[in-house]
């Protein structure tokens, strides 16, 4: 079964956060969450945005080209192993291994 990640976020100019709400739908080992202002943590930095709800679950996003940069599709870099992935069930979710992990296939922002 396939798994679904939509929703948005900003960085402005420098390549810093200034808002986001992500949302992925449950998959066959994940019960998918929406990641939000409200009870998520979320880091980002040239290339990568990092969200995690507590320490419940991690969203990790790998992107091809630079986030302060506009382009008008900068692609996910995904495949199995990562860099990119949504996992449950471990401290930090930082080591994917260490949780249910389902890696991002492909994707745009």
């Amino acid at each position: 079964m396939a798994a679904v990640l939509n929703g948005t976020f900003d960085t402005n100019v420098y390549g810093y956060l200034q808002g986001y709400n992500l949302l992925t739908t449950a998959g066959t080992i994940d019960p998918g969450f929406d990641y939000t202002p409200a009870d998520s943590y979320f880091s980002n930095g040239t290339f990568y945005v990092d969200a995690q709800p507590s320490y419940e679950a991690d969203l990790h996003l790998t992107f091809l080209d630079d986030l302060s940069v506009a382009v008008s599709d900068n692609p996910i870099i995904g495949g199995l192993g990562g860099p990119s992935w949504a996992c449950i069930d471990s401290y930090s979710c930082y080591i994917p291994e260490h949780g249910d992990t389902r890696y991002i296939a492909n994707g745009f922002a």
